[in-house]
């Protein structure tokens, strides 16, 4: 569990007609659960309308308006088997009518100890539609600005650790390290 509270700007000496950014006030909350090789994990945050930024003349600064409700959730599942683990994970969040949602699923093969060959096939919507006069690259009325697409990302990992050399990690053949 964590949070966050501070003031964003003195709004007192600020007329009208400038726009002034909201208090920042927010928390994250997760969870990680794991038994034998399967393993679980979960995640919420809310950050309500922190440092948003509102303009008291404009009618999207009205509070019955500003999304008050800005949030977060992550939730995935892995599942390790000897060199072998595979994940999937799902990423959600809400902010000022802008939805985002990410699916992952990767693949990790280790090959020794200390190098390890991963793959990860990333899905993500992005929806912004919106009618937000304090966002400006948004206000044109009814236009969308929904974007989707794939990330595929693959590599190799290689870490040094305990060891002083590149040829010891390449020796290394010790089965210890499942």
């Amino acid at each position: 569990l964590t949070g966050e509270y501070c003031f964003a700007e003195d709004t007192t000496s600020i007329n009208s007609s400038e726009f002034t950014q909201q208090d920042l006030q927010s928390f994250a909350l997760g969870a990680y659960v794991f038994k034998g090789n399967f393993s679980v994990a979960a995640s919420y945050g809310a950050w309500g309308d922190s440092l948003m930024m509102v303009r008291s003349d404009l009618n999207s600064s009205d509070n019955n308006f500003r999304d008050n409700n800005a949030s977060y959730t992550t939730v995935g599942a892995g599942y390790q088997f000897g060199a072998y683990k595979f994940n999937v994970a799902t990423f959600n969040s809400d902010y000022r009518g802008q939805n985002f949602a990410l699916t992952s699923v990767a693949f990790d093969y280790r090959l020794s100890k200390n190098f390890t060959l991963y793959g990860e096939l990333n899905q993500y919507s992005f929806s912004a539609n919106s009618n937000d006069e304090a966002d400006s690259t948004a206000y044109i009325s009814g236009t969308s600005f929904d974007n989707e697409g794939n990330v595929i990302f693959l590599g190799a990992k290689l870490h040094f650790g305990e060891f002083n050399s590149v040829s010891q990690i390449a020796l290394d053949t010790s089965s210890n390290f499942y």
